[in-house]
């Protein structure tokens, strides 16, 4: 995962991973993995030449995330709305902030 990234190899595992995104059933298991996807997405842009700022991830730092994750057992933090019902109102920034 060093060096420059095979911009042919980032565009196909791209296009699986969209494949494959909503077979997903939504939860933290797919909140991980779109943030895992956001982060790779975002390292990608960063030219091959630029060195790592102080604090952010390279695509090696990411791939070994899964060694230090938190298990994703317990109690959940919210309770899911009963089905049917209406989520409220809400906005999210996108991956650029807007």
């Amino acid at each position: 995962m060093e060096g420059t990234p095979n911009s042919t190899r980032l565009h196909e595992l791209e296009e699986k991973f969209q494949e494959l995104e909503s077979h997903l059933p939504d939860g933290p298991q797919k909140d991980a993995i779109s943030v895992l996807h956001a982060m790779i997405q975002e390292t990608s842009r960063r030219p091959a030449s630029a060195p790592a700022a102080t604090g952010e991830l390279t695509l090696r730092d990411i791939a070994n995330l899964y060694k230090s994750a938190p298990g994703m057992d317990g109690k959940a933090e919210n309770e899911p709305l009963p089905m049917g019902t209406p989520a409220p109102d809400f906005e999210l920034p996108d991956a650029n902030g807007k």
